[in-house]
């Protein structure tokens, strides 16, 4: 019998945070039922046999590398090992291809996020009585400060931007926010439409999946919302902490962009927007992240080496940020 929900957890040398993730999710109450499978995308080895060590201690882990990840699961939870790191979306992509015909949903929550209660009895509630909704999230705030939104859905821009909903904006759409963008920091999926639409695009080692994905949702038509409660705590910004300098990091934002909204406009819009954007980057570069001249060269050199890329590779963004 399937089970209602696989919660997936990428892990990369973060072994606190993911053992405070899954604590969090020990004092779950719900009547559906759930299994939490986490791939360590081969983490050093201390922190790995740190978390290793953590579920051994547990009755309801079993430990398997990627290979021997078995085919028939068992009514438990699993830590699995990979051989390399595959980044966020190949790598949630590997464990989704596992467990999507054993799954009515699969839940993609990031190892820095700690989660209430009620979180997944609400969620899937919600997406039962709605199952017009094929992906959705849950009002995401600031660990830190734990009143501050981080994130409630948003909206996508022809010109190839985001935009996530205010607090302010929030007060007028009630509890239920139909919302075509929805962050990867905790993105339910419903396992028919996966197998339907595809999984997350793996033309980028990190960041931008969560962008791509709810684009080609828009484009086909498939319903996407956020329940507006605050069910889930992301500590912010861990993450990308880890990702390199701010030159590089910012590069690599832009780009992947760029690469991205190659797939959906025609070649003629595309490389006009793409000089307008060069010019946004600049501006954005100086006046807000106040980058000096020759950062800002640098940022723009690293673009145009990668933009006509169909992809942004691990080694590309291990490049990247080496500046």
């Amino acid at each position: 019998m399937k089970k209602s929900l696989t919660i997936i957890i990428l892990n990369y040398n973060g072994t606190d945070d993911t053992i405070a993730c899954i604590q969090s999710l020990d004092k779950i109450n719900t009547n559906y039922t759930y299994r939490i499978v986490i791939l360590d995308n081969n983490s050093d080895i201390i922190p790995y046999q740190k978390l290793e060590n953590f579920c051994k201690k547990r009755t309801d882990f079993e430990i398997c590398f990627l290979e021997k990840f078995p085919k028939k699961m068992e009514n438990i939870n699993y830590i699995v090992r990979s051989s390399e790191n595959y980044g966020f979306a190949r790598g949630n992509n590997e464990i989704i291809k596992k467990v999507m015909f054993d799954s009515e949903y699969v839940l993609l929550l990031n190892n820095d996020t700690e989660v209430e209660s009620t979180f997944i009895e609400k969620m899937m509630e919600f997406l039962k009585k709605n199952n017009d909704i094929k992906y959705a999230s849950c009002r995401i705030n600031n660990y830190y400060q734990k009143d501050v939104l981080w994130s409630c859905g948003g909206t996508l821009r022809f010109w190839g931007n985001r935009h996530g909903y205010t607090e302010h904006e929030l007060l007028n759409k009630g509890r239920i926010i139909d919302t075509p963008y929805i962050t990867g920091c905790a993105l339910f999926l419903d396992t028919n439409m996966i197998q339907d639409q595809g999984m997350l695009s793996e033309d980028f080692f990190f960041g931008e999946e969560d962008f791509n994905f709810s684009w080609r949702m828009k484009k086909a038509g498939i319903r996407g919302a956020c329940l507006n409660e605050t069910l889930v705590y992301h500590k912010v910004s861990r993450s990308s902490s880890q990702s390199g300098n701010t030159v590089g990091k910012t590069a690599g934002y832009y780009t992947n962009r760029i690469i991205d909204m190659r797939k959906f406009y025609r070649p003629i819009i595309w490389h006009v927007w793409k000089t307008f954007m060069l010019l946004f980057v600049s501006f954005t570069c100086v006046y807000n992240y106040k980058m000096s001249k020759r950062e800002v060269k640098q940022v723009l050199k690293l673009i145009k080496n990668y933009a006509n890329n169909t992809k942004l590779t691990k080694e590309d963004c291990l490049n990247m940020h080496r500046f």
